[in-house]
């Protein structure tokens, strides 16, 4: 995967914290270090197992069609996600709120995280389609 790849996961994360305004403490090292270590298949950093419990079950059973037409769809529709994926993806989007917000989410609950763990699923299933990433360099 090219080191553009974790750029363009980058700039899609902040384009679905726009509506958060531009105004929060983005720590954008600490957040391309966890964009390229989650493209990487690095395990997620711990996060507390009650928040992300909350999140996640919130998406476990979202299923999503896919057709020509809205019969093919409804035929074809299936779960978005594993549970599994949806703890993964909760998981990293703790950490990815923490390098947007300045802080943890506190009850699992908060339109930020939801939204993060939204689109870390989404970059999670969108990664199986791209070449592997090369190590990060360290910056020191």
């Amino acid at each position: 995967m090219p080191l553009e790849s974790v750029e363009q996961a980058i700039r899609f994360l902040k384009k679905m914290c726009e509506e958060y305004g531009d105004e929060f403490p983005l720590d954008e090292e600490s957040l391309y270090r966890h964009v390229h270590a989650m493209l990487t298949d690095e395990d997620p950093p711990e996060a507390p197992a009650d928040i992300v419990k909350y999140c996640a079950s919130g998406f476990v059973g979202l299923e999503m069609g896919c057709g020509k037409d809205p019969e093919e769809a409804e035929a074809m529709t299936g779960p978005v996600a594993t549970p599994e994926q949806w703890r993964v993806a909760a998981e990293w989007a703790f950490r990815f709120y923490c390098d947007f917000f300045g802080e943890h989410p506190s009850t699992g609950d908060e339109d930020g995280y939801i939204m993060l763990t939204s689109a870390a699923q989404h970059l999670l299933h969108a990664k199986i389609f791209l070449p592997p990433l090369p190590p990060l360099l360290s910056l020191s």
